[in-house]
């Protein structure tokens, strides 16, 4: 069943297929490990956590299990196809973004599909990284170092193919099914084309991207001649285009990473130009709502609706047997 929310304070199950259910066997399973490795490495004295999604709860039959969380505004898919990211939170959004996925990576998890269907809004205008149902989690929590491929194997030496939605794919999982790090940071770029811009970058996606490779190739000119033509009145001095370009790295080595993402300049605020957007991520949470109510349904079509029931966080974050249905 899937827990879905009309109004503040109500909430209904549906029922969904089961043999939807099956087929999504692989990725409850990542997604649970997901949880569980974010639940066991939660520090909120740490900026990074709190962009993250947190399992509240679990409601579960002997076919379909729904995952509980807090109740968000809308999804970053939403306010995008509504025309309501004003382009001066976008460095907000995007330093929550970047310093979730680097804590994400810093405890093992590489999520593999970042796109706006998986970005959760709160009435304050903060997001939360979701959906770890395609993720990667290492078996033992500790830090990716950069450019390590991750090879996946399951029984008969089965090795795991493209992963993630390919608008949203870095070249090297499209071309060699690489798991790594950088394939998160290539994808954030993607979304933030789209803050931008309110346009999908690779819509046409195999012909888009191979227009972005041979661009890249051809060197800075090219690149800024490619970008130009997407988006209106681009100013190629405008940081933001250099903090875009250096995440649609193709190649992945030099590609911008968090350490690249953090001292640069399209973050400096507005107020303060010697202090940047992360330097106020602590305050994320006392800012004032910038959304008043919850509206009928803000969440695009294709991402779940998300509600949330005060309770201590199941048992199932610590017992890997509360799958087992008998």
């Amino acid at each position: 069943m899937c827990v879905c929310t009309t109004s503040p304070g109500r909430c209904f199950a549906e029922e969904e297929n089961p043999e939807a259910y099956a087929r999504r066997g692989l990725h409850i399973q990542s997604e649970v490990e997901a949880y569980r490795r974010i639940g066991h490495a939660c520090d909120y004295r740490k900026p990074g956590f709190e962009f993250l999604m947190q399992l509240e709860g679990l409601l579960a039959n002997r076919y379909v299990d729904a995952f509980i969380f807090e109740l968000m505004y809308a999804d970053l898919r939403m306010l995008l196809n509504e025309g309501s990211i004003h382009r001066g939170n976008c460095p907000r959004m995007l330093a929550q973004m970047a310093i979730g996925i680097a804590t994400l990576h810093s405890i093992g998890i590489i999520h593999r599909d970042i796109k706006p269907e998986n970005i959760l809004v709160d009435a304050k205008g903060n997001v939360k990284i979701t959906d770890f149902g395609l993720s990667f989690v290492t078996k033992l929590q500790c830090p990716i170092p950069a450019g390590y491929d991750f090879t996946e194997r399951g029984e008969n030496n089965w090795q795991r193919g493209l992963v993630g939605t390919r608008e949203y794919m870095a070249p090297e999982m499209i071309s060699m099914s690489k798991t790594i790090l950088e394939v998160d940071y290539f994808s954030l770029g993607c979304v933030f084309f789209e803050m931008l811009t309110g346009k999908t970058l690779f819509d046409i996606i195999d012909f888009e991207l191979e227009q972005w490779i041979r661009a890249w190739n051809g060197g800075k000119s090219t690149q800024l001649w490619y970008l130009s033509g997407k988006i209106p009145n681009m100013d190629p001095r405008d940081p933001a285009i250099d903090l875009l370009r250096g995440l649609l790295c193709v190649d992945p080595v030099h590609r911008y990473g968090i350490a690249r993402i953090i001292p640069h300049a399209y973050f400096l605020s507005e107020q303060d130009h010697q202090r940047s957007e992360f330097d106020f991520l602590e305050d994320a949470y006392n800012r004032r709502p910038i959304f008043n109510v919850i509206p009928e349904d803000s969440f695009s079509g294709t991402s779940t609706r998300y509600t949330f029931i005060p309770a201590l966080r199941r048992q199932m974050l610590h017992d890997p047997d509360v799958y087992s249905d008998p």
